[in-house]
């Protein structure tokens, strides 16, 4: 799965790399597309995030924010985990699309979140990573 500065996502087929479907999000994509089991999950720079079906390209749903999504997400059991260019991380149900939650970070996060042992850890563009307690 990639995105495009055309605004489109496309799924490949890895033995011969031919376009198996393609959606257009209206918008620059500059974010690694991520998937779970069943889903592909992208956001554009216009603030869209969208999951699609990673079979058929389908839209399962998709969700307009302020900040233009140009970080990579993270994607757990039940939750993504969003970073805007607003200072935000945004916590979104993975099924229905619906925020959480909103977390006002100290700056803006350039890299993809981690979790690892029970910590958020967060890349941003002043050079450092902060690590943040992530209880469940």
């Amino acid at each position: 799965y990639v995105g495009n500065i055309n605004g489109k996502i496309y799924a490949l087929k890895v033995n011969d790399g031919t376009i198996k479907w393609q959606y257009d999000t209206g918008s620059r994509i500059i974010m690694t597309p991520v998937t779970d089991d069943q889903n592909v999950y992208v956001g554009n720079l216009d603030g869209r995030f969208f999951s699609l079906d990673k079979t058929t390209g389908e839209k399962n749903w998709s969700k307009k924010f302020t900040g233009v999504l140009n970080t990579t997400p993270l994607v757990t059991n039940n939750l993504i985990l969003l970073p805007d260019v607003q200072f935000l991380l945004h916590l979104i149900n993975k099924s229905t699309g619906e925020v959480v939650k909103s977390i006002e970070l100290e700056g803006r996060a350039k890299l993809s979140p981690v979790i690892h042992n029970n910590f958020l850890f967060i890349g941003f563009d002043d050079g450092k990573i902060r690590a943040y307690e992530f209880a469940k």
